[in-house]
């Protein structure tokens, strides 16, 4: 159990930063900890029905746990997907330039060209592609 949450715990920020810009992650964090804690909820309301089923017993209880760890990790291997954006040191830090007087996020105000040759529109079945 401890294994499968410190996974979770220590995983899930770093795929944040890695994949959203940091106006974004807040959304994120909150959806995660939005379904961290109804997935728990889910569980804890479930648990007795399992311990009581004489088919399962509380052993299962494990078992489920287990289960459901393995599938979201496949899941995860399958759907998450790779950045391939290289963000500068100043957009990870959330630092700012002064454009008028005013501090504007670098996230928003700084442009890279686009090289379309080797970087095409991205889609769902090009993120999946090995």
């Amino acid at each position: 159990m401890s294994i499968a949450a410190g996974t979770c715990e220590a995983l899930f920020p770093i795929i944040v930063q890695e994949i959203f810009f940091l106006h974004q992650r807040g959304k994120a964090v909150a959806a995660f900890s939005a379904l961290q804690t109804v997935g728990t909820a889910a569980l804890i309301i479930a648990s007795p029905y399992i311990a009581s089923d004489s088919h399962l017993g509380w052993r299962w209880w494990y078992g489920i746990f287990g289960c459901v760890s393995g599938a979201i990790t496949v899941l995860s291997i399958i759907f998450v997907k790779e950045t391939k954006y290289a963000r500068s040191m100043a957009a990870l830090n959330g630092e700012g330039i002064e454009v008028n007087g005013v501090l504007v996020p670098v996230t928003t105000r700084t442009t890279r060209e686009i090289d379309v040759v080797n970087y095409r529109l991205r889609s769902f079945f090009r993120d999946m592609a090995p």
